[in-house]
């Protein structure tokens, strides 16, 4: 199970785009490097399953 995440207290009708951008960013980029890693042993393996959890502000 993948729970990557940042998120910086702001109320979301006042968070500011480069904040926004950066959340995303991590969360995604963190998702997907951790899937390449993972799915290494999972070819090995043959069969398994990969969760992601995600979040966004509200």
């Amino acid at each position: 199970m993948n729970n990557a995440g940042l998120m910086h207290a702001i109320p979301f009708d006042d968070y500011p785009q480069d904040k926004l951008n950066q959340m995303l960013k991590l969360n995604i980029e963190v998702s997907v490097a951790l899937i390449g890693e993972v799915s290494k042993g999972i070819v090995k393996k043959g069969y398994s399953h990969i969760g992601n959890n995600g979040s966004f502000p509200r």
